[in-house]
């Protein structure tokens, strides 16, 4: 790591000042444009979310030496959760107050694909809902997750202050899909309210290290991807921004989309 070039938020400002700056072949640094002074006043503004390697790997050329095994990721909670608009700052925590910024152009195709999963595990989950029947468990907390759906199990790990972050509240259903990247919350109304999450996480279920504060923790140890299976009606998860585009186009000729 020693030939690596960090820089804090306020040494580099924006991408400007960063396309100014001789950074070194290793540096990956990259700042959004809002000034946060301080790593302190980011950690109130900042949602800490387990990553995946695959993540990271779609982002390879920016975080050349990020290892999700050792650095934590920052998503900043959105105010106006959309299905077709959405933004993120993300930042990785690299040790003391210094920390990598990813810009949401370095992520176009990952938000492509995320919208383009949002419409298809929406239709997955509700086929899977209504045929799976009663699925409900509630937890010690209050908060009851949907379990024993097989692929559909939840593999993310859920914050709190996520939750409540996304209007949820105590007795609220939750639902996780496995590979959607999704959250969904239904208030006593049944309303609900879909959330793009972070990638799954695969890897690290015990590396409580990557949390500032207690998660909860689905599915105990055995955690499992969602396969979807086209001959049920449901399609395979797009890994490319040319995957999206062909899947887009499939859906649409048979008006899924």
């Amino acid at each position: 790591m020693a030939d690596e070039v960090l820089y804090t938020i306020s040494e580099v400002r924006n991408e400007e000042d960063l396309n100014n700056r001789d950074l070194g072949m290793a540096s990956t640094i990259n700042i959004e444009y809002e000034a946060i002074p301080t790593f302190e006043e980011i950690r109130t503004k900042l949602i800490p979310l387990v990553k995946t390697d695959a993540w990271f790997k779609s982002i390879k050329d920016h975080l050349q030496k990020a290892n999700a095994a050792t650095q934590s990721v920052f998503y900043k909670p959105l105010n106006n959760i959309s299905r077709i608009e959405y933004g993120f700052t993300v930042a990785i925590l690299c040790g003391g107050d210094q920390y990598h910024y990813v810009l949401n152009s370095y992520l176009a195709d990952w938000h492509i694909s995320s919208l383009t999963l949002v419409q298809i595990a929406e239709a997955n989950f509700r086929k899977r809902l209504i045929e799976g029947g009663k699925t409900w468990q509630t937890s010690q907390t209050g908060i009851r997750f949907m379990q024993g759906l097989g692929p559909l199990a939840a593999s993310v790990i859920l914050l709190p202050d996520l939750i409540e972050s996304l209007g949820g509240r105590q007795g609220d259903f939750v639902a996780c899909l496995a590979a959607g990247e999704l959250c969904m919350i239904g208030d006593s109304q049944n309303v609900k309210q879909i959330c793009v999450m972070s990638e799954i996480a695969l890897k690290f279920v015990t590396k409580a290290s990557f949390l500032s504060m207690q998660p909860l923790r689905l599915l105990n140890k055995e955690w499992k991807i969602y396969e979807a299976n086209k001959a049920n009606d449901e399609y395979p998860f797009p890994q490319s921004g040319d995957e999206v585009k062909i899947l887009k186009r499939a859906l649409k000729m048979q008006g899924k989309i």
